[in-house]
């Protein structure tokens, strides 16, 4: 499954994309200034891994589950264990979210899309 029907405006997507992990998060469990930060990893991920030419949306969601996981614990990047999830919680909401963005019918495997 890949992004290619979405913008090519990565910066643009990717804080879409932010904007609705944001929502998901706090509706889900509450205000927390840790999703912001989470969030804004993601982005900077993903806006990464698409200029680098990835439009596979595994691959990102990998790249951006894989760059949250090493970096969870850094409370200047992400400050992970504040929140009431994982990264990998992150990238399954990633793939839904991507794969509703890009007009692809998906499973729905994680949570409704905000």
């Amino acid at each position: 499954m890949s992004v290619e029907s979405m913008s090519n405006n990565h910066e643009e997507e990717g804080q879409l994309m932010a904007d609705s992990i944001i929502r998901w998060l706090d509706d889900e469990w509450m205000l927390l200034e840790c999703h912001r930060k989470i969030a804004t990893r993601a982005k900077e991920t993903y806006v990464k891994s698409r200029e680098a030419g990835d439009t596979d949306i595994m691959s990102i969601m990998m790249a951006i589950s894989s760059d949250l996981d090493e970096n969870w614990s850094n409370k200047e990047l992400v400050d992970g264990p504040e929140s009431f999830v994982n990264a990998w919680d992150i990238g399954n909401y990633i793939a839904d979210y991507l794969t509703q963005r890009a007009g692809i019918e998906g499973c729905a495997c994680s949570y409704k899309i905000m």
